[in-house]
């Protein structure tokens, strides 16, 4: 009788346990695919499960048990396998085994890093452990423009940044291609970066690169209305990239905003 309650209890144990298992590994087995192709090159990344990466963002630390990373570019594949600890497997394609340290598997954890659905919590780790500097060098070894309005919108968000990070922040906006993301970072410059004047001079150089007159309208209202009071010579920079606008309703409806600004 003991031996059935036993072999009963055993049997209850084994079952929570496995289905407790098995309802995890579910939700962490959720597949995700990414493909970037130029006509040149062709790169895929799947992966399952959590992966947790070194500080160095190219060495996997370890995995959720039962997860993968793949990657491919071109006809070059890894794989990157979990075993039941979490301990990363790493093989060619092929099944050749190789070290975590190559050159190759290097660049695939990068790209994973930075096209992950969790690549932002990375972008805040990255910031808690190196600052903005951190977040600036990542911006400048990205290789995707995606890739880099995420770290600048980060650095932009940071508590502070001193005037050399503030102007190589805009530096690396002017280098984006289109203007939408230009755009959407300007408009979110802080009001105490525009404090310092010679971050206030480079935004307006970068508003008055934008190409559309609708996106250099719109950051110089913005600014308007962040800032509020406006003094004789900021009053003069809006007026003078204003006065380049081809409709007259542009132009007119910001120098009415500077006018009310400076009487305020």
């Amino acid at each position: 009788m003991k031996l059935f309650f036993f072999i009963a209890g055993f049997f209850i144990l084994f079952t929570r346990v496995y289905m407790g298992y098995t309802q995890g590994d579910k939700s962490s087995r959720q597949e995700v695919t990414v493909t970037i192709d130029d006509g040149y090159t062709k790169v895929q990344l799947r992966y399952a499960g959590k992966i947790f990466l070194d500080d160095s963002q190219t060495s996997i630390k370890r995995m959720t048990p039962g997860g993968y990373f793949e990657y491919r570019s071109n006809d070059a594949q890894l794989r990157v396998e979990s075993d039941l600890q979490g301990e990363p497997h790493y093989m060619l394609g092929g099944g050749k085994s190789i070290r975590d340290s190559s050159a190759f598997v290097a660049v695939a954890i990068k790209f994973l890093a930075e096209h992950s659905r969790d690549r932002k919590e990375r972008a805040d780790d990255l910031y808690k452990r190196g600052g903005i500097a951190a977040l600036l060098e990542r911006v400048k070894s990205a290789d995707a423009d995606n890739i880099r309005v995420m770290y600048l919108d980060r650095v932009i968000s940071a508590d502070s940044a001193t005037a050399d990070q503030a102007m190589e922040t805009l530096e690396r906006i002017n280098e984006l291609k289109a203007d939408h993301d230009k755009t959407l970072l300007l408009n979110k410059v802080k009001t105490d970066w525009l404090e310092m004047p010679i971050v206030l001079f480079a935004w307006f150089g970068s508003v008055e690169r934008l190409h559309a007159d609708v996106d250099k309208a719109g950051c110089l209202r913005g600014f308007i209305k962040r800032e509020g009071m406006v003094s004789d010579s900021v009053a003069a920079s809006v007026l003078r990239i204003s006065g380049q606008l081809k409709a007259e309703s542009d132009r007119r409806s910001i120098e009415e905003l500077v006018n009310r600004a400076k009487r305020q």
